[in-house]
This record gives structure tokens, C-alpha cells and sequence, in this order.
């Protein structure tokens, strides 16, 4: 037994005692004395740091989530893009169809059923003169849907002009409607302005089916951020909830707002009427077209 002021004072060295000596009065080390504290810092840290990667990790595999999310989300859209082009293509071919064969077949067999009716007397002369009448009807129903599938008006004054004809054309069907509209660039797109077209056209179509509505208003506006449509009515109205977008009119009309890259709403409650709303970011130019008011 060895005490270790007296080797200090010596300056022996305590690994020069024999085997099994023991050693009073040493001063403890650093790791006897805090060999609890740095082995608990120890366990802490590992803890932190298993904690930090399983973070670290789990922030990594949201991200590439949220990259695969909007890759998809862009995907989805390019995808009803080019299934509305399509769509659009088809109506194009089947308007012309329309009207260059069968409207041309129609004006020979109009044509002719009007001289037949000049040359024939009696009950025959009556039923051809009939015929004649249900062929002009038949024309003209016709050429308007030929329009409806490809508005000419649309390309040709413009999307506030092809607006203000379609109005025009649904006026005669009851109900009394107006048209604003304010700040619309003259020259926009034209998936844009067909699909702000379709939008107001598929609107028009259900007040005048479904709402009793007895005056529809449209307001198109364009600002810093792109165009925002309203179509208001006072009709009958419907729960959204309950309908939700499972009329095709709806579903067409929120998938080519949101194909722009925009967004719609509809709003309705019974008795109270229906208001349908879209928004849509105009595309960033370098020389932005002109305004008209």
C-alpha cells in the first residue's frame, strides 16, 4: 500500500510498484469523475444525430415526393391540353365537314325542292312546299351548329367580338343578358381565348337549360394577373355539394381553366341562382399586346 503524495513527492512512478499495489489519496480523472456525464452526452448525441438523419432523410424523400407530385400535376395538365387540341381539332373537321357536304348537299336538295314546288299542284304542290320548309330548317340548324363547333367570329374579330355575337345569339332565347367587359388585351392566345369561348358558351348553354334564370349577366376583365370570368344568373340554383362537377358541362368547362393553368368555382344555392367563376394568368411576353377597352 503506497501512498500517492509520498511517490509524488519522490517522483516515483507508480508503474514501477509491484504487481497489486494499491494506491491511496490518488486524485480521480477526468473519466472517473465524469464518466456518467460524458457517456450520457455521448448516448444524447447519438440519439441527436440518428434524429437529425431520420430528418434529414425523411425531408429528402418529401421533396422528391412533392417533385414527382408536380411533375405529375404537369403531366396531368399537358395531358388535358392536348386531349382538349384534340378535341378541338375534331369539332374543326366536323364543323367543315358540315358545312362544305352535307349544308352544300342541302342547298341542291333545298333548291330543287322549291322549283318542285313550283311545277306541282294540289296536295303534292302542299307536301313539297313543306319539304322545301323543313330543308331550309334543316340548313340552318346546321350552320348554327357548324358555329357552335367552330366559332369562325372567334378568329376573326377577336375573343371580346365572338363574346359579344355568342350573347347576341342566346338573347333570343328568353332570358335578358349582358355582357362587360373591361381591359381584355386584343390580342391573346388562341387556346386562351377559345377556351375563355367555351367556358362562357357551356355557362350560356346550362342557365338557359336548367336555371329559369331571367337575366344572365358575363363580365370578362383582364389585369396584372390574366382574365377573370363571371357568369351570374338568377335562376333556380342547385346544391354544389350534392352535384359537385359530375355534369360533363362542368367538368369540360374546369378542365380547360385548369389546362391554362387557372382556376374555377362554381357557386349555387336553390332559389338563389348560380355563379361560375374562372381565372386565368395571361402568358408572359416580352412586348405585351395592346389593351382594348
Amino acid at each position: 500500500m503506497f501512498d500517492v503524495r509520498q511517490l509524488d513527492r519522490w517522483t516515483l512512478d507508480s508503474r514501477l510498484l509491484p504487481a497489486g499495489s494499491v494506491i491511496k489519496f490518488r486524485e480521480p480523472s477526468a473519466w472517473d469523475r465524469y464518466r456518467g456525464y460524458i457517456l450520457g452526452g455521448a448516448a444524447l448525441l447519438t440519439v441527436q444525430t440518428a434524429l437529425i438523419i431520420g430528418l434529414v432523410v425523411h425531408r429528402t424523400r418529401r421533396r422528391r415526393a412533392e417533385w414527382a407530385l408536380r411533375e405529375s400535376v404537369v403531366r396531368i395538365r399537358e395531358m388535358g391540353r392536348q386531349l382538349l387540341t384534340a378535341q378541338e381539332t375534331e369539332r374543326t373537321r366536323i364543323a367543315r365537314e358540315l358545312h362544305d357536304d352535307i349544308n352544300q348537299q342541302l342547298a341542291v336538295l333545298k333548291l330543287d325542292l322549291h322549283l318542285l314546288a313550283g311545277m306541282v299542284e294540289g296536295d303534292a304542290g302542299i307536301v313539297t312546299g313543306e319539304a322545301a320548309k323543313y330543308a331550309d330548317n334543316i340548313s340552318t340548324s346546321i350552320r348554327n351548329l357548324s358555329h357552335q363547333l367552330s366559332p369562325p367570329t372567334l378568329r376573326a374579330v377577336g375573343l371580346v367580338g365572338a363574346l359579344e355575337g355568342l350573347v347576341g345569339e342566346f338573347s333570343d332565347h328568353g332570358p335578358r343578358l349582358s355582357f362587360v367587359h373591361e381591359s381584355v388585351p386584343a390580342n391573346l392566345p388562341p387556346d386562351l381565348a377559345l377556351c375563355v369561348f367555351r367556358i362562357v358558351q357551356e355557362a350560356l348553354q346550362n342557365a338557359l337549360k336548367h336555371s329559369q334564370a331571367k337575366t344572365i349577366s358575363v363580365q370578362l376583365r383582364g389585369n396584372a394577373g390574366g382574365l377573370a370570368l363571371t357568369v351570374v344568373d338568377d335562376g333556380v340554383g342547385f346544391v354544389v355539394e350534392g352535384v359537385g362537377y359530375q355534369g360533363l358541362g362542368l367538368i369540360s368547362m374546369a378542365e380547360r381553366v385548369e389546362a391554362m393553368g387557372g382556376r374555377f368555382n362554381v357557386w349555387s344555392s336553390p332559389n338563389r341562382g348560380t355563379r361560375v367563376t374562372a381565372s386565368m394568368p395571361l402568358p408572359i411576353t416580352e412586348n405585351p399586346a395592346p389593351i382594348a377597352v
